[in-house]
């Protein structure tokens, strides 16, 4: 039989040894004392899958399941209300996948039981470390990690004051701040006004050579790129908060958009009571209000792309109203897509609610 090299040996021997740490239940263990070393373990599991490697699975906490593809899925409950963690302390910090349901399997004949599913892969969030809540300033620990949502935006950001400096000491700024993670991506990193060229495109007829002004998809942004006058890059920002604190900052920014909608429709006397969001998407659409005005409660708020308003609380049937009007309505209620179509529904409801009380004896 062949014996292998000395130095295939030594290959076998240091891939062996790298993934006692992030693919074995021992060497994880070793690393889920705090939120920095989580992180670093997900790391080194997704750059194991990125060189092919095919991953044990385990869960973490009785929460968050580790695949074999190097992703995190969060385990939530179903009926119950609480999280394996709460339901059974003595939950190993660290189990596979198999012992995970064996301990399920095993309280639930004892006649303890708990409903679980899981939140698919690149939806399951732990919170970072280092980085504060953008509402209250606080930071995450092992206790408090699963309580995070996560908020992605862009901008267009200027970098006159760091002209004259390397690219690089910007990108590195942005690195040390803790309110958030910053991203440059992608190619095109800086743009200017003095690179756009509206030259007709050799290879498309119908586009410019560079209409936008950005640069750097031929290697114009390397290393050493110096930041000229005019320059500005694209930054992506992907902050966290609390569930709590993104809660309050919901309310309040629903609070203030829906009351300028209903004084712009004309209503003279409003007051709003925030209720539950009954399409059940309050993390992104905030909560529902119910809004009392001179001609009775008519209750607001987002579903995932239309706002709901609903007058059924004044017992009007006002459907022969909105006639004209294409989606979603019925007697008591309609869809709105923007916040003009907003002030317009509202107005006809204030307005016909008006005239028919008028003319009731």
């Amino acid at each position: 039989m062949e014996r292998p090299s000395p130095s295939r040996t030594l290959e076998v021997e240091k891939v062996t040894f790298e993934k006692l740490f992030y693919d074995t239940k021992v060497g994880i263990s070793t690393f889920v004392d705090s939120l920095e070393r989580v992180h670093v373990l997900l790391d080194a599991r997704r750059a194991a899958r990125g060189r092919g490697e095919r991953l044990h699975e385990f869960v973490l906490f009785g929460t968050w399941c580790l695949d074999e593809f190097g992703q995190v899925s969060r385990i939530v409950p179903g009926c119950s209300s609480v999280w394996p963690k709460q339901a059974f302390p003595d939950i190993p910090d660290v189990l596979t996948n198999d012992e995970f349901y064996a301990f399920l399997r095993a309280h639930e004949a004892e006649g303890e039981h708990i409903t679980i599913r899981q939140i698919l892969a690149g939806s399951a969030i732990i919170a970072p470390a280092g980085v504060s809540c953008a509402v209250c300033g606080e930071t995450w620990g092992m206790t408090n990690a699963t309580d995070v949502f996560e908020t992605s935006t862009s901008r267009i950001e200027p970098l006159h004051d760091f002209v004259g400096q390397l690219f690089s000491e910007f990108k590195a700024r942005l690195s040390e701040r803790t309110d958030a993670h910053y991203f440059i991506g992608g190619e095109l990193q800086i743009r200017n006004d003095r690179h756009i060229d509206l030259t007709t495109d050799p290879r498309f007829p119908t586009l410019k050579i560079n209409e936008e002004g950005w640069i750097g998809r031929n290697g114009e942004v390397g290393p050493e790129y110096v930041v000229e006058v005019g320059d500005e890059t694209l930054i992506n920002i992907t902050t966290y908060s609390h569930e709590v604190c993104h809660a309050s900052v919901m309310e309040a920014r629903r609070q203030a958009e829906f009351g300028l909608l209903f004084g712009l429709a004309g209503f003279q006397s409003i007051d709003m009571t925030a209720v539950e969001n009954r399409y059940g998407d309050a993390e992104y659409g905030g909560p529902w209000f119910e809004v009392r005005t001179e001609v009775g409660v008519i209750t607001i708020g987002w579903r995932r792309r239309v706002m709901n308003i609903d007058w059924g609380a004044t017992g009007r049937n006002l459907l022969e109203l909105f006639e004209d009007v294409e989606g979603t309505k019925g007697p008591h209620s309609i869809h709105a897509r923007n916040a003009s179509q907003v002030v317009d529904y509202l107005t006809r409801i204030r307005e016909a609610v008006m005239k028919m009380s008028a003319l009731a004896p």
